[in-house]
């Protein structure tokens, strides 16, 4: 966190206050993510998205001139930048609950259905996409994921405001990251003018990853995420020796 000091004027007095402002995905809090979706959906003033990202009131912010205002937004500019981010600021969404830091309780399953749903709702925008991806990401506690389960938490999942969506899928986007970064030849970032779809084909990967073995693709579906795209960045290696 970065302490800052504001300087504005209230009529004919000047006034002062010092408060503190976040300058990485991890410094920033669920009502500030909140805020930051809240500018995403274009729900929001620049004077509410600043007064909740500083800390103060929103009647501060009004005070100060277009040099002030310009400058705190350049403080804020890693919000543009999704920078590698490995855990859910938002814990909860209802009854339903995020999966732990770097997907550590994530099966293979689970993270397929998650990622091609988030790519489906990236490029459609459409809400119903957009619950069946937070249904396949945050589970009730104690659950597992099940994909018969899909519709009914889907229709849990769209019961929380449509903000708290958003700011889940703002942050799935950072965790995305963190999974580029970590397995780099799973994740190729397209080159310019290619697209994605259908969650950079996971239907084709498990295939891959089961090959003959039908009988038992849905013990591999519950393997843990990390041991599946290890072993896939492996057999990649292996291939470009060959």
């Amino acid at each position: 966190m970065k302490t800052i000091e504001i300087d504005y004027r209230t009529f004919w007095m000047r006034g002062s206050v010092q408060s503190s402002i976040p300058e990485r995905w991890s410094e920033v809090n669920p009502r500030q993510l909140i805020a930051i979706a809240k500018n995403y959906l274009g729900e929001t003033s620049e004077e509410k998205m600043l007064a909740e990202m500083c800390g103060v009131r929103k009647w501060i912010i009004k005070r100060l001139d277009s040099y002030q205002r310009f400058t705190l937004a350049q403080e804020l500019s890693f919000l543009t930048d999704y920078k590698p981010f490995s855990h859910f600021i938002i814990r909860k969404a209802g009854v339903l609950r995020a999966p732990r830091p770097r997907l550590q309780d994530m099966t293979f399953g689970q993270f397929m259905f998650t990622d091609t749903y988030y790519s489906t709702w990236a490029e459609s925008q459409k809400d119903v996409d957009l619950d069946k991806f937070i249904g396949c990401l945050y589970l009730p506690e104690g659950s597992t994921f099940k994909s018969e389960n899909i519709e009914p938490l889907a229709l849990i999942a769209g019961k929380a405001p449509l903000v708290v969506r958003c700011a889940i899928a703002i942050n799935y986007r950072l965790v995305k990251e963190f999974l580029t970064h970590a397995y780099p030849l799973v994740f190729q970032k397209p080159k310019t003018g290619d697209k994605r779809k259908g969650g950079d084909g996971w239907v084709k990967v498990f295939e891959s990853v089961v090959g003959d073995d039908i009988v038992n693709q849905d013990k591999y579906s519950e393997l843990p995420v990390h041991v599946v795209l290890r072993w896939i960045s492996r057999k990649i290696k292996e291939s470009a020796k060959s």
